[in-house]
């Protein structure tokens, strides 16, 4: 019966050898695939615009159309996010758009 025990206390311990040796494994390939894929060069800086739209100024701009807003990407912008005026807009263009462009 003693020799049950220990054969089972060494099948626990190289279980848990094998679980900290995949473990290792899977951390290290993704240390690796993180510096191969270029996460570990220097981050981007970012510029940024912040355009506000409402009714009062309801002169046609470059977000009133599908063609202003492709010259706007021309120019090396990018919309981050549209935050619409809550506060009864008459258009669902009014509100403030955000956009940014590496520096």
């Amino acid at each position: 019966m003693r020799s049950g025990k220990v054969v089972a206390m060494l099948k626990n311990k190289m279980l848990v050898a094998l679980l900290f040796t995949c473990m290792t494994i899977v951390m290290l390939v993704e240390v690796l695939g993180h510096t191969k894929s270029g996460n570990a060069s220097p981050q981007t800086v970012w510029e940024y615009k912040l355009v506000e739209k409402t009714s009062t100024n309801s002169t046609p701009g470059p977000f009133d159309s599908e063609r202003g807003l492709n010259e706007i990407g021309l120019t090396g912008w990018e919309l981050v996010q549209f935050i619409p005026d809550r506060q009864g807009s008459s258009t669902p263009l009014n509100g403030y758009w955000l956009f940014k462009r590496p520096k």
